[in-house]
């Protein structure tokens, strides 16, 4: 099972000791005694080795720009490419701090997806297979591998942290959150090869499966249904946790949290596959001497042949769990320097990500940090984030992908955060 490619914003870490905002380590303590946190968004977009200028035609006689994928088949290799994208959304939090503990409570909407695709299979879709057959030689010789593979889900969540404060320069921190799935589809390829060579003759070598919950009603040869079903908190349950510890002096803190360490149990429906067929074409003549039934008579055999099993499945999804660091460390009053490294917890397919910033801080109402940041596609990219703190109300906002603000069609990534807080007492 592949899991998506974890490059969300991260650059708001900088700021977890002064700033109430979500994702922060549990075991960091409150800037202030209390903390509401309204509405703020993260997310990503990622695609791997793809512009956006390369999903775009540009030759249209009236100057305009569509999406093609013809053009798109044109700037891609002969292998897989995936394409992932998430988000957090915190709809609403409150947090309060004591001498040594504090306590937060937190609800939000989270949803990421993963799909992995290849040339063939863009191009089977842009063309056509007769157009195809035209386009690619290796058509011509060999069956061509174009199963996709997609891991997607959306989930609400419940969550409750605390953080005991052990002296003036230690503290950890813990928490658990209560999920409900709202959909998922997970998709098992093992094969599926189509062969073409033939303009009137399509043979397929299928062995493949998908997993869904409360998203797709029904699959078959030439149709699928979208379903969406009231929200059930005890539908799809799931758990997850968190922990964390956080240490500072006079001139340095350095934290580190594992989150996200959960799964989701999905009561949905299997629909599987595993079959070798061949479907035969008809010559131009025969449309002259059948009779019109013979149409439904070939959709209905097609469908026989083609017969798409499904069964009731109960079956679980882990969450994407990661460890982050960060440290900082004091040059003066107004300058910092620091970094964030972050790793997923994924044996299939493992991601990393270090963050180097410098920050600024002319006064107590206002900080802003620049960085750095490489990860396991050694793709290098520069960011901003800051705050400005308005008495008790705290708006706060971080790019890590600055090229996307100025040329957003010549980048392959894009990761954000937006949000507010209110925040006040000791």
């Amino acid at each position: 099972m592949h899991h998506p490619i974890y490059s969300q914003d991260i650059s708001m870490q900088a700021f977890e000791k002064d700033l109430y905002f979500s994702n922060r380590n549990p075991a960091v303590p409150f800037d202030k005694k209390f903390n509401i946190g309204f509405p703020e968004g993260t997310g990503y977009l990622f695609s791997e080795n793809n512009t956006l200028s390369n999903w775009l035609n540009t030759n249209n006689a009236n100057g305009s720009r569509t999406i093609s994928l013809q053009n798109l088949w044109s700037h891609l290799e002969r292998k897989n490419y995936n394409l992932s994208s998430g988000y957090d959304v915190r709809t609403v939090s409150f947090g309060v701090k004591f001498k040594r503990i504090q306590f937060n409570l937190e609800h939000k909407i989270s949803g990421d997806t993963y799909l992995e695709y290849n040339k063939d299979l863009v191009g089977l879709i842009a063309f056509g297979n007769y157009g195809l057959l035209n386009k690619e030689p290796l058509a011509k010789s060999q069956a061509l591998d174009i199963g996709p593979s997609i891991n997607t889900k959306l989930f609400q969540s419940i969550g409750i942290d605390a953080a005991f404060i052990l002296n003036e320069h230690i503290s950890i921190g813990g928490g658990v959150s209560f999920l409900s799935g709202l959909f998922s589809a997970v998709s098992d390829q093992h094969q599926f090869k189509l062969d073409i060579h033939d303009p009137l003759t399509l043979s397929a070598n299928e062995n493949w499966s998908l997993r869904t919950a409360d998203l797709v009603q029904s699959l078959s040869l030439d149709s699928f249904k979208i379903k969406h079903n009231p929200v059930n908190w005890s539908r799809h349950p799931g758990v997850s946790f968190k922990l964390g510890i956080f240490t500072q002096n006079q001139t340095s803190q350095f934290s580190l949290q594992v989150r996200d360490l959960g799964f989701i149990n999905w009561d949905g429906t299997e629909y599987s596959r595993n079959a070798i067929t061949t479907y035969s074409g008809l010559q131009i003549n025969d449309f002259l001497k059948i009779d019109k039934g013979l149409f439904d008579h070939i959709q209905d055999t097609i469908k026989n042949l083609a017969s798409v099993h499904t069964s009731n499945l109960v079956y679980k999804t882990s969450l994407s769990a990661r460890i982050i660091a960060n440290g900082l460390y004091h040059l003066g009053d107004h300058w910092s320097i620091g970094g964030t490294g972050l790793y997923a917890l994924n044996p299939i397919n493992p991601y990393w990500k270090i963050m180097p910033f410098i920050r600024f801080t002319p006064s107590k109402i206002f900080s802003i940090n620049g960085n750095l940041s490489i990860d396991s596609y050694s793709k290098l990219n520069a960011g901003l984030a800051g705050y400005i703190k308005l008495s008790v109300v705290h708006l706060y906002m971080g790019v890590e992908n600055l090229p996307v603000l100025v040329a957003p069609d010549q980048v392959n990534r894009f990761a954000a955060t937006l949000g507010l807080s209110v925040s006040w007492g000791k």
